[in-house]
């Protein structure tokens, strides 16, 4: 992975619908991260910070700027590599202390970028599914709901009625794109 420049991690339901260009990377030694779409227009106290204190991604009430999404993120990548490191370790101690944090891998994101050095990419570039004003949004991020929900893709108890029901809307999309 060192290797190269750059090195960038997406969640599976990430689409880019459009070509990405040079305003995506960051500068050399930086990190990209990307504000949490959902919490834009929220306040520091809203934001869904590890509180757990004996998490190794516990952030104090006055701690943190921004909350950032965890399914993009990237930059150079020796500091990527790092940061891949760092929360890989911070994880496991926290699983030995029988701890999994609120937002899993995004809580540990956002601890570790209390001390990094980061580009924020801009708000104009990523959209959520559906929810977006811009001619053509370069990076869309499609509905989890689609393909089953948190629970479901966390293989967590959902009941059988509600999962039979989100698979079928899922489905359902799925077709209408294909028939159009």
């Amino acid at each position: 992975m060192e290797n190269f420049d750059f090195t960038f991690f997406f969640n599976a339901n990430i689409l880019f619908n459009d070509f990405v260009d040079d305003f995506f990377l960051p500068e050399k030694n930086q990190l990209l991260v990307v504000k949490h779409p959902g919490l834009l227009m929220s306040n520091r106290s809203n934001f869904p910070y590890e509180t757990n204190e004996y998490s190794t991604c516990y952030i104090p009430g006055n701690k943190g700027e921004f909350y950032f999404m965890g399914g993009v993120n990237g930059g150079d990548s020796k500091k990527f590599n790092r940061l891949i490191v760092d929360l890989k370790n911070n994880v496991e101690i926290d699983l030995s202390k029988k701890i999994i944090a609120k937002w899993h891998d995004e809580s540990h994101l956002n601890y570790y970028m209390l001390n990094a050095n980061y580009k924020i990419l801009s708000e104009d570039y990523i959209f959520i599914e559906h929810n977006y004003h811009q001619k053509t949004p370069k990076i869309i991020i499609r509905d989890k709901n689609t393909f089953g929900g948190h629970n479901y893709l966390r293989n967590l108890k959902t009941d059988s009625f509600t999962r039979s029901k989100i698979l079928i809307k899922g489905l359902l999309k799925k077709l209408l794109i294909i028939w159009k």
